[in-house]
């Protein structure tokens, strides 16, 4: 959930102090998977359906992740 994100982003912000560029790595690199979860050409949301009963949605937005300065 996109609320998870925030609070995973929020931690390493205030609790271990992870500066702004870091922070933005990371959050740029979990949109990247959930990207590649979503992408219809790869197949996963059609087995996470069928395996799990739900498929993933992308859950990094411009309002809950670092953007460059």
């Amino acid at each position: 959930m996109p609320q998870m994100v925030d609070e995973w982003l929020g931690d390493l912000r205030a609790i271990r102090h992870l500066r702004h560029s870091t922070l933005r790595n990371y959050a740029e690199a979990f949109r990247s998977f959930c990207a590649f979860l979503t992408d219809p050409a790869y197949g996963w949301a059609a087995e996470c359906e069928r395996r799990f009963g739900s498929h993933p949605i992308q859950v990094c937005h411009e309002w809950n992740t670092a953007v460059h300065l």
